[in-house]
Order: structure tokens, then sequence, then C-alpha cells
């Protein structure tokens, strides 16, 4: 049997780079998010993060005051 990943949507900012390999530290408007190790970015635009760690696929929308340029992520 197949595990299903897990798809969120979340809003907010890194707090560092998203790094393959490290956990992604998100702030959020409650709190901050921290990530299992993110295993590989799919795509990467100014407003827009989709990266994956083992159990979950996200969605990064990015604040507009806090859009990060694409040398940001590693």
């Amino acid at each position: 049997m197949t595990a299903t990943k897990i798809s969120r949507i979340i809003s907010g900012s890194p707090m560092r780079p998203i790094t393959v390999g490290e956990p992604a530290l998100i702030h959020e408007g409650n709190g901050l998010r921290r990530t299992t190790p993110v295993l590989n970015l799919r795509r990467v635009s100014p407003s827009e993060i989709r990266f994956e760690t083992r159990n979950t696929q996200y969605v990064l929308k990015i604040s507009p005051a806090n859009r990060i340029t694409k040398e940001q992520i590693t």
C-alpha cells in the first residue's frame, strides 16, 4: 500500500533559505513552522515556492512584503 503525501498551502516567509537536506523554517502569521528535511524544490517564483518533505508537499505563498529572490533559495 502506497501512502499519499499531504498537500498544504501555507502563507508566510522563509526565515532562512530553503535548502534540500535541511528543515524549512517558515514564519506564518500565528508562529513558526519547522518541517522535516526538504527533499526537493519543485518551483520557485517571486511569490511562490513549492517544496517537498518526506510526508508533505508544500506550496508557500510568500507575503508581498516578504518576497525573496531566486538566489535566496538553495
